[in-house]
């Protein structure tokens, strides 16, 4: 069952698939995505991991869907900075800087070891 990338690009209508992909960026961000397991993930959202599967599919599809969850909010943030700045070329400048500062900022993007540079996305 593959996803279609329509359905990654909209946001989850159903609260219980939204505390899904939250629970699993979570905890990809905490231990990474290789040694997350399905049982981690069901676990964190409070869903069984029959309920997993049937609601998100594979691990794969999880990822997806929970790095597609992701970029929408970060996407949705510096969006949202930039909006009040109306000249383009500021405009530009600052998103430029908004952009470096989220992803630097965002536990997903952090990195798990400053001597390696490791992601967590990674694993």
């Amino acid at each position: 069952m593959e996803i279609p990338l329509s359905a990654l690009l909209a946001p989850p209508a159903d609260p219980v698939d939204l505390r899904i992909l939250e629970a699993a960026v979570a905890q990809f961000a905490l231990i990474g995505i290789r040694r997350t397991s399905a049982d981690d993930i069901a676990r964190r959202s409070g869903v069984n991991r029959t309920t997993l599967y049937r609601r998100m599919g594979t691990k794969d599809q999880i990822v997806r869907a929970a790095m597609a969850h992701e970029v929408r909010k970060v996407l949705a943030d510096i969006e949202a900075r930039l909006a009040p700045i109306e000249d383009p070329l500021e405009r530009q400048v600052a998103g430029f800087g908004i952009t470096v500062t989220t992803l630097r900022g965002n536990p997903c993007c952090a990195s798990s070891s400053p001597s390696t540079g490791t992601r967590r996305w990674c694993g």
